[in-house]
């Protein structure tokens, strides 16, 4: 009696083991699966040109004699979300969920400017637009 509670035992820990190990793969194989799909998705994303257009309409590529100068960018349609650098420097976020912002706090030093404008669809498709501007002593 006491040997076939001990093999059925012996029988249930290896079936046990068994439905674990077959679980585990089921797991990793929709896990592989999923990312697959994920991965598939992200290249047709990236295939699929944007839509959208910005126009800088301030400032524009000439030379100022003022320092203080508005920054003001439109999109073609709403986006996620429009960024800017100025000078290449740190990309900064200046709207989300828009079409257009005016920014009309910044100063120039005298010389050379670059203003850098990224906007993102709600596809995560990101363009690009720049404008180089020169500020005289204003």
């Amino acid at each position: 009696m006491r040997a076939r509670k001990k093999l059925k035992k012996s029988v249930l820990k290896r079936n046990k083991r068994k439905i674990i190990a077959g679980l585990v793969l089921v797991a990793l194989a929709t896990v592989f699966i999923f990312y697959k799909l994920a991965m598939q998705t992200e290249c047709e994303k990236t295939q699929v040109p944007s839509q959208i257009s910005i126009k800088i309409y301030s400032p524009q590529n000439k030379t100022y004699n003022i320092t203080n100068i508005p920054i003001s960018v439109m999109a073609s349609q709403d986006v996620l979300w429009i960024n800017n650098s100025f000078d290449k420097g740190p990309s900064i976020t200046e709207c989300l969920n828009c079409k257009w912002y005016t920014r009309y706090d910044l100063n120039f030093k005298p010389g050379v400017h670059t203003v850098d404008v990224y906007v993102s669809d709600y596809e995560n498709n990101v363009i690009t637009a720049g404008v180089t501007f020169t500020v005289e002593n204003g």
